[in-house]
């Protein structure tokens, strides 16, 4: 056997001895923190933009020109995002690559959605099915500041009602009724 294996004769340490050190960038949680909270104003911000932009478009129904048109918006962010990394996008500060990320993504998604619901105040479905129980606990939950039942006011949620309770101040600081804002947050 001994001819067989090749004499292995160790000089320093093992690199099983070694720390582990990881090549991912790691970030204070204040930065961390402070980072996700400017992204989603951002996103946010963009996507509303986008949404009442794509709103007055009128496209007349029936047509395809809706969906090509987010199609043509979607390639439009992809090939600007292809541009900027394959142009060196590293030699760029880092906080216009989080920017230009944050607002690319946002616009990405909004587009997409957007375009084709631009003739409609109704999210993808319309009002039937799981969207009239959506669009109900948004109403009820622009009609009270705190957490109620979709179906009975006095009492308390039997679903979940913490993103629907948001959903509820945005129809509050946008002054629309629930019903009609479900569209429009479910977007952003």
């Amino acid at each position: 056997m001994a001819g067989i294996l090749p004499s292995m004769k160790l000089t320093g340490p093992s690199p099983i001895d070694e720390p582990r050190r990881d090549s991912a960038v790691r970030l204070p949680l204040r930065n961390t923190v402070a980072e996700l909270l400017l992204g989603t104003v951002v996103a946010v911000v963009v996507s509303m933009l986008l949404q009442f932009a794509a709103a007055r478009l009128s496209i007349s129904e029936p047509s395809f020109a809706p969906e090509a048109l987010a199609a043509v918006g979607s390639g439009v962010v992809l090939a600007v995002l292809f541009l900027a990394l394959a142009l060196g996008h590293r030699r760029s500060p880092r906080w216009l690559r989080l920017f230009g990320s944050w607002v690319a993504l946002s616009a990405f998604s909004t587009l997409a959605l957007a375009i084709p619901l631009q003739a409609t105040r109704f999210y993808y479905g319309g009002s039937s099915v799981d969207n009239g129980f959506r669009m109900q606990y948004m109403t009820r939950m622009a009609s009270t500041p705190g957490l109620a039942d979709m179906n009975y006011a006095d009492t308390p949620p039997y679903y979940p009602g913490g993103w629907f309770w948001l959903g509820g101040r945005f129809a509050n600081l946008l002054g629309w009724e629930g019903w009609a804002a479900y569209k429009p947050y479910a977007l952003t």
